[in-house]
């Protein structure tokens, strides 16, 4: 019989970690098939389950021995047949979660599942031939011994982020490549080569295999380990008794051009890995350029040096911009961008040898690193400015350089005048990213964001930048467990004369009344400045300090801070940096947004007088370069139901949700990477005295009206996002829409709403589910996500000056089968999940408001046209009902409704059926609503077929 390590290691796991062990015990050895060793100086035995492991112990296998050795931080090693592996340095610190492990890995392969360890930067590190990786906040995979991919094609060492925030490898002659997305691979070939891959173009099997122990064997247990004995064994609490998880990258069907179809001969997994090898490149990197940077060789203001001229930086005379009513002061978007008056001092660049070695402005004199990466600026008194200031200088390729000046100390908010930027660089040209030519391919750039040093000069660690630092100082440590994706910019075919851009984070942080949570969207474009490339970006998002609070709302203009007269702000000759930024002054293609973030809010407002205005300044620096065609990217027209809580005030909170399978519709282009669709909601318990639906309408203009196509980015299937549509800097959206209780429609035509959307996949919750209980459904062939919106109409109309907020809405959508398609026969069952809002009266008369998880199971008899649904474990409830089949309103598509109770609740679903790859009713999806004393919610469901 064959007993999974994962199993064994639980019965051996709480006699191993008692007290009595010497302190050099780091780990121990939870599993063990035969032939494994362990080598302690000169002593060589045989690994046995319990076997304590130490510090600088190395682990040896057979071609048929498999270890897994589970260490006090709650990290694991799965060691493979034929591998070696050392233990060089292990330090943990049990009370703060600190230390650090690294391990020699010379042949064979070997899988970590991250402990709190890994939760820091770069603290989890990997020797192995190639060169050292680093994981952050994850599961990673090393094979050393991977197959062939053909003959002329055998990489020497593949390394993979299975799950988790980050994987770097740092080569041996010098540079970082890094992975910020789960599902893609280092491949390193021979001569030093290195590429990045999606992992499903690789042959995972071998590794697999190698990975998962040998038939007939027990993990190395001498008994069966019990239920009992798991409960007993400790492991649950030294991994925050948190449910287990798996994420698996999508699987990529065998790659055609989307343009011209199929080849002659369709390539197979081979050749499609070859096709990568050639079109992937990336941009190496020297240092660590995130927070993990070593401060003991932080550069410091030092005297001129002698003997070189020092060349003038250009930078206009100060003007001032009023934006939401603060006035600042702003020099203008050249090389130097400060809220301090420069005239009368002057700025230079120091050259030495044709290279920028520092900055000097009047006398100050502020050193630049000449290794890439990140360095902090200690803190100096500066003369000119007049103050104590500190900050951080970022390298990058081609000259580019950031050094970023603020007060000691910091502020509240990214004032602009308590901050100074310095900027330098060779502009991209703009061919890089805008081609011109119609070849047929389209290749998305990857950059990886790094921290905000506005948040960073007060302390707080935020992997959601958009934040306004007050904000963020109230969720805390909380944002650090953030899903965030990198910042993408799409190409698009045809010589368009942009180019897509894309960044998107969610937090949703516990469950029930003790729930938090904060969801940041950015769609725009980059386009010509100049003879430069620049970036014009729309934020949008919202959150919620506590379940007792209202919604906010985030909105404003995102871009790239610029340097030279023509003020291009994309650097490097392959685009590897720009300053990621709210901007330094009003451009007039940035939609009639503030150069600032404004946070709206209303009723409990955590913002005082002043503190709204807030900002962003990261570095983006390139990760890589992918040719699109190897990622699954789909042109098709989706449709659906979404749902969510409208909030017209701090107090009120009403279930809006579609009731048509029509009421959600999304369209992808894969040619030119966009997306664009509409939101319709009903107030299907007429709770609102005046409104009875919403429109919204996001990214592309579905209607073909004069919208922006820069609104929506599709990055591929499972990464997209989009903000509110609506005219090229023009003010409002004619297809965001209100219709009141008499049927009278009104245009959202005096202020843009703030509307987002993004796909669930982008910024995947794992924890919100397993918190829950609940097993998310895989449902590939369908898509789901979140949306959120504030509107603010306008005028004397009957919903003159009213402003509605919606926060964390959910949508899904799928490929409706037409009620003709429907089988006659048969029934079919489905199970899935429920995702969606809830309002609940607490025992001291308060309200809560959050985002609950549960489970769906369907069964419905075809040739009746009738079935059950049921929802389970919603938020501790269950309820259902009978649902009946239908024709939707377009008259093609297949719909059922029916009425739900249970748990005390009362309520009614609207749904209908998906095909899939296997059959025309694969899926199954919908919205519903419930209701009962105290307690109401509304949400939507996506399940599966069994």
């Amino acid at each position: 019989m064959r007993i999974p390590l994962s199993i064994a290691i639980l019965a051996s796991a709480a006699a191993a970690f008692s007290p009595a062990h010497g302190q050099d015990r780091i780990g121990v050895a939870g599993a063990a098939n035969p032939l494994s060793q362990l080598a302690r100086g000169s002593a060589v035995r045989t690994v046995v389950v319990g076997e304590n492991v130490l510090f600088r112990d190395q682990i040896i296998t057979s071609d048929e021995g498999l270890v897994q050795v589970l260490f006090v931080d709650g990290s694991t090693f799965t060691v493979g047949p034929g591998a070696r592996v050392v233990i060089d340095e292990f330090v943990y610190q049990p009370a703060t979660g600190t230390g650090s492990l690294v391990a020699e890995v010379t042949s064979g392969a070997l899988r970590f599942v991250g402990g709190r360890l890994s939760k820091g930067n770069n603290q989890v590190r990997f020797r192995t031939p190639g060169g050292t990786l680093g994981v952050r906040g994850g599961i990673a995979n090393i094979d050393l011994d991977p197959p062939c991919e053909d003959a002329n094609q055998c990489p020497t060492e593949t390394a993979s982020l299975v799950f988790g925030e980050e994987l770097t490898l740092s080569l041996p002659g010098g540079g970082t490549r890094r992975i910020h997305q789960a599902g893609y691979s280092f491949v390193l070939g021979s001569g030093g080569n290195v590429t990045v891959v999606p992992t499903n173009t690789l042959d995972q099997s071998s590794l697999q295999r190698r990975l998962s122990g040998q038939a007939g064997t027990n993990g190395g247990a001498t008994e069966e380990p019990t239920a009992e004995d798991v409960v007993q064994s400790g492991v649950p609490q030294i991994n925050s008794a948190r449910a287990p998880f798996v994420v698996l990258p999508r699987p990529k069907p065998v790659a055609v051009s989307s343009r011209y179809g199929p080849d002659e001969e369709t390539p197979g997994v081979t050749d499609t890995t070859n096709a990568v090898a050639d079109t992937v490149t990336e941009q190496a990197q020297a240092d660590v350029v995130r927070e993990d940077v070593d401060r003991s060789t932080t550069p410091i203001p030092r005297p001129r040096p002698d003997g070189v001229d020092p060349r003038i930086a250009a930078f206009s005379t100060p003007q001032e911009v009023t934006a939401q009513g603060q006035t600042v002061t702003n020099p203008g978007r050249v090389g130097i961008v400060t809220g301090f008056d420069l005239e009368p001092f002057g700025a230079a660049l120091i050259e030495k040898d044709g290279e920028v070695i520092a900055l000097q402005i009047g006398e100050d004199v502020i050193a630049l690193p000449s290794a890439l990466g990140e360095s902090a600026i200690e803190p100096f008194r500066s003369t000119v400015l007049g103050t104590e200031v500190s900050g951080t200088v970022f390298r990058g390729p081609d000259g580019f350089a950031l050094v970023f000046l603020q007060e000691s100390g910091g502020r509240t908010t990214a004032d602009p005048n308590a901050v100074t930027y310095f900027l330098t660089g060779s502009p991209t040209p703009t061919n890089v990213v805008l081609s011109g030519e119609d070849d047929g391919r389209t290749l998305i750039r990857n950059y990886a964001l790094g921290p905000d040093y506005h948040k960073r000069a007060q302390g707080i660690r935020s992997e959601l930048r958009h934040l306004n630092p007050i904000v963020a100082r109230e969720f805390g440590d909380a944002l650090a467990d953030a899903a965030e994706t990198g910042f993408f910019i799409v190409e698009r075919q045809g010589g368009a004369e942009t180019a897509q851009t894309f960044y998107a984070g969610l937090l949703i942080d516990g469950q029930g009344a003790n729930q938090r949570s904060a969801i940041n969207v950015d769609a725009g474009f980059v386009t010509q400045a100049g003879n430069g490339l620049t970036l014009v970006g729309r934020r949008r998002g919202s959150y919620r300090l506590n379940a007792a609070n209202a919604a906010a709302a985030m909105t404003g203009a995102t871009g790239t801070l610029p340097a030279g007269e023509d003020g291009q702000s994309i650097f490097g000759a392959d685009g590897n940096n720009f300053v990621y930024t709210t901007g330094v002054a009003v451009r007039p293609e940035s939609d009639g947004d503030s150069p600032f973030f404004l946070d709206r809010e209303r009723g409990d407002r955590v913002l005082g007088p002043g503190e709204v205005l807030s900002g962003v300044t990261s570095v983006a620096d390139l990760e890589q370069v992918i040719d699109a065609d190897t990622l699954t990217r789909t042109t098709r027209s989706l449709t659906g139901f979404a749902a969510g809580m409208v909030e017209p005030n701090a107090l009120q909170s009403r279930q809006f949700r579609s009731t048509d399978v029509g009421d959600f519709a999304i369209n992808f282009n894969a040619q030119d990477g966009t997306l664009g669709g509409i939101i319709r909601i009903h107030d299907v318990n007429n709770e609102d005295p005046v409104v009875r639906s919403y429109q919204l309408a996001f990214g592309t203009d579905i209607f073909g009206g004069a919208s922006s196509t820069a609104r929506g980015t599709f990055v591929h299937d499972d990464m997209f996002g989009a903000v509110a549509t609506g005219p090229v800097n023009q003010e409002g959206s004619p297809q965001t829409t209100v219709t009141t209780d008499s049927g009278v429609t009104i245009a959202h035509v005096d202020a843009t709403p703030d509307t987002y959307m993004v796909s669930a996949d982008a910024v995947p919750q794992p924890q919100l589910f397993a918190d829950a209980g609940v097993t998310p459904c895989e449902c590939r062939f369908m898509e789901w996500g979140w949306w959120g919106t504030a509107t603010n109409f306008q005028g004397d109309g009957p919903v003159g000056g009213r402003q509605d907020f919606a926060h964390l809405g959910q949508w899904v959508a799928g490929d409706v089968t037409p009620e003709a398609d429907l089988p006659t026969v048969g029934s079919g069952e489905y199970e899935g999940h429920v995702v969606g809002n809830v309002v609940a009266t607490q025992e001291d008369g308060s309200r809560a408001r959050y985002v609950a998880v549960g489970e769906l199971e369907v069964n419905f008899d075809f040739a009746d046209r009738t079935g059950e649904l049921n929802v389970r474990n919603f938020d501790g409830r269950n309820f259902g009902g009978t649902i009946f089949g239908n024709v939707a309103s377009d008259g093609v598509s297949n719909q059922f409704s029916g009425q739900l109770s249970g748990s005390g609740l009362t309520g009614r679903t609207d749904g209908a059926f998906a095909a899939g790859p296997n059959s025309a009713v694969q899926g199954v999806l919908g919205a519903f609503d419930v209701r009962g004393a105290g307690y109401k919610a509304v949400g939507t469901y996506v399940g599966e077929q069994r």
